[in-house]
């Protein structure tokens, strides 16, 4: 067997978000007498230890990466073709980044699989938005293009009684084009959980299999402005990851696009911010919120843009004031979940944040087109546990209107 190279393994374990505790607790190294399970590890990092054939295999579903990877003589360089949209802290990018490449990672060998698929099975949808327009475009021009691709109708998302439900139909207008459009904030363990400053939406810009992620700990109330968001990208041909803030122009065209899609200037030009308390104009834009099923942070953003937030300085007081109350009102919510015996089951949840994934999966399956292997690859789950996945009650499922 080669050698390995050692800095290979300290960056692989990096990238896939873990430190030397979380790594030797996934690789179920066990601490003895004469030194810690981390310290073993660490071992093996240093070069003092050859690891052997079943501890690489180990660490090649542990740390999400092909075979190939442990026996490369350098650190491969970072994916280029993934664009950074964000403006991130520096302490953001040293303690979470390394998980977000790792689900990015994840989320590209899935959308991989799904392609191949669909051209192996010559079922290549037209999706002939990508990469149709580009910023000499006007904002109104954009609009307008995704609007009529996808069919989107304002009324009738703003008839639903729920954010929730402006969201379903909304995905499932997108869907119905080919577009996937999955929901997912970790890499199945909550421990990895990534919050929406660091990773808001990532988007594939792809004509056969496009696909769109949504961070699934964001706000339901935001998780349409995000899929319109990346919806932009998609038409400018982007492949790249956003978080919940950046100064970069693409995506302050791509903000201002989805924004406009879901609130014209008419909507909101009544809201006032003169003689009234900062709790008082919160509480106003929540009303408008909930009437137009958008989210508060995006009102308000939209009232900063015009000029009705006078500073950036009250924007961001405003933005804080609706984080608060969201934390509260998602305690409340989990609270409900615990008193009704957790709330809806695992399998459920993961079907509904799956979107059509699992239709097409279990469809292909069905037909031998792809092996359970295959598919509990693309659908996060284990092969023998793919089939409970695609038998779940959907009756029950918790993205119903």
């Amino acid at each position: 067997m080669a050698n390995l190279n050692p800095e290979v393994l300290v960056w692989a374990r990096e990238t896939a978000g873990l430190s030397l505790e979380q790594a030797a607790k996934k690789l179920q190294f066990k601490d003895s007498s004469a030194s810690t399970a981390a310290e073993k590890l660490e071992k093996y990092e240093a070069g003092q230890k050859e690891p052997s054939k079943t501890l690489i295999n180990k660490m090649v579903s542990v740390y999400r990466r092909p075979l190939i990877t442990f026996y490369l003589n350098k650190i491969p360089g970072r994916d280029e073709a993934v664009e950074d949209f964000r403006t991130l802290p520096e302490k953001e990018k040293t303690d979470i980044d390394g998980v977000v490449e790792a689900l990015i990672r994840d989320i590209r060998a899935r959308q991989d699989i799904v392609k191949s698929l669909l051209i192996e099975e010559e079922e290549c949808p037209d999706v002939n938005l990508v990469g149709t327009v580009n910023l000499n475009n006007s904002i109104d021009e954009v609009t307008h293009r995704i609007s009529e691709f996808i069919g989107f109708d304002i009324n009738q998302y703003r008839r639903v009684r729920s954010t929730k439900a402006a969201f379903k139909y909304l995905r499932t207008l997108c869907e119905k084009k080919g577009i996937f459009v999955i929901l997912i904030g970790n890499l199945g363990s909550h421990h990895t959980d990534i919050p929406v400053s660091m990773f808001r939406g990532f988007v594939i810009a792809d004509e056969v299999a496009p696909l769109i992620a949504i961070n699934n700990h964001d706000a339901t109330s935001a998780q349409s402005f995000t899929l319109l968001h990346e919806l932009a990208h998609l038409a400018l041909g982007d492949t790249g990851i956003s978080g919940s803030w950046s100064d970069i122009a693409k995506e302050k065209f791509c903000n201002d696009v989805a924004s406009r899609i879901l609130l014209s200037d008419e909507d909101i030009d009544h809201i006032n911010f003169d003689d009234v308390s900062l709790r008082q104009f919160c509480d106003d834009i929540s009303r408008e919120a909930d009437r137009y099923n958008v989210s508060r942070p995006l009102i308000a953003y939209r009232l900063f843009k015009s000029g009705i937030i006078p500073d950036r300085e009250t924007w961001e007081l405003v933005n804080e004031e609706f984080a608060s109350r969201w934390k509260e009102e998602e305690a409340t919510r989990k609270k409900g979940y615990q008193e009704q015996d957790g709330g809806p089951h695992p399998y459920i949840i993961k079907r509904y944040n799956l979107g059509s994934l699992v239709g097409l999966m279990e469809r292909m399956n069905k037909s031998g087109a792809i092996t359970e292997s295959k598919a509990g690859k693309v659908l996060g789950v284990r092969a023998l546990k793919v089939h409970k996945l695609f038998d779940v009650n959907k009756s029950r499922a918790i993205g119903a209107a």
